[in-house]
């Protein structure tokens, strides 16, 4: 089987009916190691399933749901604390990922954990943005120099900001994929497309949300968090009242330069939740060429995570090929091996000599 029951069945089907208390236990070991625990407890309370849980195990996902909870209020504080920032600047700004699913209140919010909270602006606004974030205490991480460069001339977003008060990170994107990729996002229309919510920020379309939450997934040598995103993507493309428009999601996809990873996105959704992403009225056919065989092979066994508890979840060939494939879809490949053999010789001086040799300033 190419998906192990556990992850396919169980976590992203829901089919949980007639589990043992050991499966149970596997099955929450490896929803905490992911991060997925809260989000999974919420699915089940949408589909009536929450009893299904051995009682043994009931205050360990309440113990999560309670984390997530004191998460979401915190990221509620900081979208007005943004919200009034930039507002006295006259900066526009579009939420992203986890901050936009919980300004907009989508399905898939409910226990899902982030990182950071993840903002977009427009690039003429960048020098602002900076000047606004330091004056309200915001601090850039230190860098060296390569990864300083990295950010300020190859990357689509600044270096990361912490708030030492709160305890907060921010990333701030002025656009949603490297620009060195040659790959041509309308920012403009993400700002057009994007709604006011209740909060009184402003997040992006439906259509928005699953484009930036699948390129993030797929075009991305990182797959650690690859199924908490798809199943982020399977919510949203099937939650009540809020329809995707599948004829605008596909002009985004192909506009923007991706139209592989539309196709893996649907091969994905087939695979994990054998849901069909309907695409058969558009025109558009599946590509054949060898890299993008190469592209499904290895996405769709990355994928999945790996853990003890995950039967036959050793995919290491597979996620070294993402890797590698994801880095090459960011950077032209000249650049490319420049980076990679650059940070390949810094690990190994680090191993040697220590963190402290790349810091700046130091003595």
């Amino acid at each position: 089987m190419l998906i192990p029951a556990i992850v396919k069945k169980h976590i992203c089907q829901l089919e949980v009916e007639g589990l043992s208390q050991a499966q149970w236990y596997q099955l929450f070991r490896v929803l905490r190691h992911k991060s997925l625990a809260a989000s999974f407890y919420f699915r089940l309370i949408r589909e009536g399933k929450e009893n299904a849980i051995p009682q043994k195990l009931q205050a360990a996902f309440l113990s999560a749901v309670t984390f997530s909870e004191a998460q979401k209020r915190q990221v509620n504080v900081q979208l007005k604390k943004l919200c009034h920032l930039f507002s006295e600047s006259e900066i526009e700004f579009v939420m992203l990922k986890g901050a936009a699913y919980v300004a907009s209140d989508t399905v898939n919010c409910a226990g899902r954990l982030m990182s950071d909270i993840d903002i977009c602006v427009r690039k003429h606004d960048l020098p602002r943005v900076e000047y606004a974030l330091k004056q309200a205490a915001w601090q850039v991480k230190t860098l060296d120099d390569h990864d300083e460069k990295y950010y300020r001339e190859w990357s689509h977003e600044l270096p990361p900001y912490s708030h030492p008060y709160d305890g907060v990170s921010l990333d701030v994107h002025y656009t949603l994929f490297p620009p060195v990729s040659n790959k041509t996002i309308n920012i403009d229309a993400l700002f057009s497309d994007a709604r006011v919510t209740p909060s009184g920020v402003m997040s992006p379309s439906p259509e928005w949300l699953v484009f930036h939450s699948a390129i993030h997934l797929i075009a991305n040598e990182d797959v650690e968090n690859g199924l908490r995103d798809l199943i982020d993507i399977y919510l949203l493309l099937t939650q009540p009242r809020r329809n995707v428009d599948t004829t605008a999601l596909v002009s985004l996809f192909v506009n923007s330069g991706f139209k592989h990873e539309l196709f893996l996105l649907k091969q994905l959704l087939a695979d994990y939740f054998d849901y069909t992403l309907p695409l058969e009225n558009t025109g558009y056919k599946p590509p054949r060429s060898l890299l993008y065989r190469i592209r499904l092979w290895a996405i769709r066994r990355a994928v999945c995570p790996q853990s003890d508890f995950v039967p036959n979840s050793s995919y290491a060939l597979a996620r070294f090929v993402n890797y590698v494939i994801g880095y090459s879809q960011k950077m032209p490949l000249g650049l490319l091996t420049k980076h990679l053999l650059f940070k390949g010789s810094r690990n190994i001086v680090k191993a040697v000599l220590g963190d402290f040799y790349f810091r700046k300033n130091s003595t």
